[in-house]
C-alpha cells in the first residue's frame, strides 16, 4: 500500500518532570522512525489543559509529522495508550502541501501585541487612521476565542 502523511499529537504527564518526557519523546520518535519516514517534530512544552486528564492540569505537547502505512496509526495509538506517561494522543491525517508552510505562532496574544506595535504603513490600505480599536475587536465573532475562568 501507499505511505499517506499523518500528525500525532501527543500529551505527555509532568507527573515526574520535564525531564522524564525526553525518554518517552525518544521511544516515539524512533517507533515512529522504524514504522515510515518521520519528517518533523514540534515540541510545543508545557501546556495548560483545558480540563483535567488523569487528575493532571498540565501536560508536555510534541507533534510529530510523518508518513507511514495506513495501519500504523492505530499501532501508534495502541502502544500510546499502554504507556505510562502518555496522558492524550491525536493521530489525523495531514496534507502533505501544508507540511512545509510556517508554523503559527504559539499564543495569540503575542501576535496581537506585536502586530500592535508594527508601523502604520503595515496598517491595511483604506484603514481608518483615527480607528483605535484593539486586535480583539478586529476578530470576526465566529474567529473569537474565550477562556474559562
Amino acid at each position: 500500500m501507499a505511505q499517506k502523511c499523518y500528525e500525532a499529537m501527543v500529551v505527555y504527564s509532568l507527573k515526574g518532570s520535564e525531564a522524564s518526557i525526553e525518554p518517552l519523546a525518544k521511544k516515539f520518535t524512533d517507533l515512529i522512525a522504524q514504522n515510515g519516514e518521520l519528517l518533523d517534530v514540534k515540541n510545543w512544552g508545557k501546556r495548560y489543559l483545558r480540563y483535567n486528564i488523569q487528575k493532571e492540569r498540565e501536560g508536555y505537547y510534541a507533534i510529530y509529522t510523518f508518513y507511514s502505512e495506513p495501519s500504523f496509526p492505530q499501532e501508534l495509538n495502541r502502544i500510546a495508550g499502554i504507556t505510562d506517561g502518555v496522558l492524550r494522543i491525536l493521530v489525523t491525517s495531514s496534507d502533505p502541501s501544508k507540511i512545509a508552510a510556517p508554523a503559527v505562532p504559539a499564543a495569540p496574544a503575542v501576535a496581537a501585541e506585536e502586530s500592535a506595535e508594527a508601523p502604520a504603513e503595515a496598517e491595511a490600505p483604506g484603514a481608518d487612521e483615527a480607528d483605535t480599536g484593539t486586535a480583539a475587536e478586529a476578530v470576526a465573532p465566529e474567529e473569537a476565542v474565550t477562556l474559562d475562568a
